[in-house]
């Protein structure tokens, strides 16, 4: 999530039935929207064992066992790893004379 805003809510009509007493139309109340993108989490190098696919980041690290890789979706630059439970890591190469 990159940022979250308040959209306003439409306006009614409000019916006087009495005094101090009304009736309103056609409100809606205003609801928060979030926003998304990619953005750049960590910078490092990409690591391929004969066991592992090793992220070593200057802020964020991981580590995925081969055999939990459940999905690779490559890209010209970079490439997407899908693990067994679902969650994404997009992996972006910064030097396009290293997609290979």
């Amino acid at each position: 999530m990159v940022r979250r805003r308040y959209e306003d809510g439409s306006h009614g009509v409000s019916i006087r039935i009495a005094k101090g007493l009304s009736y309103r139309i056609g409100a809606h109340r205003g609801h928060i929207v979030s926003d998304t993108a990619i953005v750049t989490v960590s910078l490092g190098q990409f690591v391929l064992t004969s066991k592992r696919a090793i992220f070593r980041g200057d802020k964020k690290s991981f580590n995925i066992k081969l055999d939990k890789i459940l999905d690779l979706e490559f890209y010209n630059d970079g490439v997407k790893i899908t693990e067994g439970t679902g969650k994404h890591r997009l992996l972006k190469i910064g030097n396009p004379e290293n997609v290979d």
